[in-house]
């Protein structure tokens, strides 16, 4: 029984011996290591581990947090691990890009989290915030004002931005180019942006409960498919959405006042329009190709002035009588009579438009 024993224990020993030369190893290639993450604290006055923003990334660890405190920081940074940032809030933490010839932040990393900053003074051409190639960021709670673009978001995909304010920024507030499945919620588009969101050669992104004042154009589709806005507030704006070239378009559950033109529709395909409410505004087709009329869905949930829409297509011999109409459109109609219509306080009244 002593020599079992023995025998026994024998092989344990050689058992851990063997387990104690193997490496450990760690699965590196994840964009969440599972190690602990640290909390690093940057403070411009010295009260932190670190004075600059860039210092503090660059000693990070994938999956890090970053906390900035109040200041006004003019630095140029590159975040090129997992991180997340997060300011003491958008009127006490601010990066500056006031003097740099490039994005003042560029993410360069998936799984990005960036909240509670101010953006402003990015140089022009160039970015507050810059995303190329990278997912499932997250960037919320922030400021972006007097930039040349708030954030550009390139070939990048699955990313949320989410209640953010962007003022008065020359080129856009928001840009997505060939990005695909971006989520863009409960953002405040305001005050003289020249584009509030743009929307560019990108598809499937969901656009909802955002709120565009006053800008030149508050959201522009360009050349982008099966894209969604909805439950959105559009106030003041020279051109409030402005679909070109683009196909299979949902605009449903919007509220657009004293737009020039609440809805604008060129050479696009499977538009589709549903409870859209427009006051002293409304919807424009400017089209010569038959299709982005025939494909167009516009029915009388949409409204003007609280009267519904009503659209006409390829139809000879008609009366066209809707007293309370708040809005007609016409294409490709012949021989027809229009008649008892009461149409004022919007944009478009009539609109009748024949192809080439």
């Amino acid at each position: 029984m002593k020599y079992i024993n023995h025998k026994l224990t024998s092989i344990s020993l050689i058992l851990i011996l063997i387990l104690g030369t193997l490496p450990i190893i760690l699965d590196m290639t994840s964009d969440h290591p599972t190690v602990t993450a640290a909390t690093i604290i940057v403070d411009q006055n010295g009260g932190g581990n670190y004075t600059a923003i860039q210092a503090a990334v660059n000693a990070a660890n994938p999956g890090d947090t970053i906390y900035v405190w109040a200041g006004n920081y003019n630095e140029m940074i590159t975040i090129d691990k997992t991180l997340t940032l997060i300011g003491n809030g958008t009127e006490n933490t601010t990066i500056d890009g006031f003097g740099y010839a490039y994005h003042t932040v560029s993410i360069n990393a998936n799984w990005t989290n960036i909240t509670g900053f101010k953006f402003t003074n990015s140089t022009y051409g160039y970015a507050s915030l810059d995303i190329y190639n990278r997912n499932n960021c997250s960037i919320y709670n922030n400021n972006f004002t007097n930039n040349y673009y708030g954030i550009n978001a390139w070939y990048s995909d699955h990313n949320t931005i989410k209640n953010n304010t962007f003022y008065n920024n020359s080129e856009s507030g928001c840009s997505l180019s060939q990005s695909t499945s971006n989520y863009i919620l409960n953002n405040t588009f305001v005050l003289e942006n020249k584009i509030g969101l743009y929307i560019y050669f990108s598809d499937h992104n969901t656009i909802d409960n955002n709120s565009f004042l006053n800008n030149y154009v508050a959201l522009q589709i360009y050349y982008g498919d099966h894209n969604t806005v909805n439950n959105s507030l559009l106030v003041d704006n020279y051109y409030a959405i402005y679909l070109q070239g683009s196909s299979s378009s949902d605009i449903n559950n919007n509220s657009f006042t004293n737009d020039w033109v609440g809805i604008y529709i060129q050479r696009t395909t499977n538009t589709n329009l549903k409870n859209n409410t427009m006051i002293s505004t409304g919807v424009m087709i400017q089209s010569q190709f038959t299709s982005t009329w025939t494909s167009c869905i516009i029915d009388t949930s949409n409204t003007v002035n609280g009267k519904p829409v009503y659209m006409y297509i390829n139809q000879d011999h008609i009366t066209i009588s809707n007293s309370d109409a708040g809005q007609i459109l016409i294409n490709n109609c012949h021989h027809i009579i229009i008649e008892n219509l009461t149409i004022e306080n919007t944009s478009i009244g009539l609109s009748s438009y024949s192809p080439w």
